[in-house]
């Protein structure tokens, strides 16, 4: 929905922080967010209303101070998933070959 907003309005998203404002899609699905937060749940929430939305595209640019926040340099929690995954890839060929 918010790259149509952008799209449609021009408005520049360069300064757009998804964390602050969305899940990740497919979050539910997440192992790996048991042991290491994703960056969503690391941040205190931004509620995006009308009056914002409608400001941000007669201005042509999101314009939001987002607080200070350091994100880790790399998602263990999507590591952990990707292993997972290849794990279980690992042992459906094995079994298949034998």
């Amino acid at each position: 929905m918010i790259e149509k907003y952008a799209k449609k309005y021009s408005v520049g998203m360069s300064p757009y922080l998804w964390y602050f404002h969305a899940d990740e899609e497919g979050a539910s699905l997440s192992i790996g967010s048991i042991f290491s937060k994703p960056p969503y749940q690391r941040v205190q929430r931004i509620a995006v209303t009308p009056q914002m939305l409608t400001n941000f595209a007669n201005g042509r640019k999101w314009d939001i101070k987002y607080p200070e926040h350091k994100l880790p340099k790399y998602r263990i929690d999507v590591w952990i998933g990707q292993l997972l995954f290849l794990v279980i890839i690992f042992f459906a060929i094995r079994s298949c070959m034998k």
